[in-house]
């Protein structure tokens, strides 16, 4: 409810503010609070973005995690990790040829640049990804 509530905030704002040039501190204060509160929202949409992977993915990576940032410290973008899948990363093989970043923007490209993650799949997995998010996409049951 937050975030609705939010997300009304700051169209309201940004009417008030694209209405007229930024000339006064008034309108740059009110400028300066539409960047900040839109930050705040971004940041909830994150976390519930990663929250959601996390918990379609789970049965099938099962220490996946998630955490705003990767390892630039870029917090617009959603950091999946695994320790036993980053494992496979030092193995010399060709085995792990799927990456889930890869898989996640290819049925959800809105998020192409914004998911991040060093989770490498065989590809008897990275079927399995790819079903169990394109399931979850049409509205059917994991």
């Amino acid at each position: 409810m937050k975030g609705v509530r939010l997300l009304e905030r700051l169209t309201n704002l940004y009417k008030r503010i694209c209405a007229k040039k930024v000339e006064d501190a008034n309108s740059f204060i009110a400028l300066s609070e539409l960047y900040t509160d839109s930050l705040e929202l971004t940041n909830h949409i994150n976390i519930k973005i990663g929250e959601t992977l996390v918990r379609v993915l789970k049965d099938i990576i099962p220490d996946i995690e998630y955490q705003q940032g990767d390892i630039d410290s870029d917090w617009t973008v959603i950091y999946l990790r695994s320790e036993t899948y980053e494992k496979r990363l030092s193995e010399d093989t060709d085995e792990y040829s799927e990456p889930l970043d890869l898989i996640i923007s290819t049925i959800f490209p809105q998020l192409q640049h914004y998911i991040c993650s060093y989770i490498w799949l065989t590809q008897e997995e990275a079927i399995c990804t790819r079903a169990r998010l394109i399931q979850w996409k049409e509205g059917r049951k994991c």
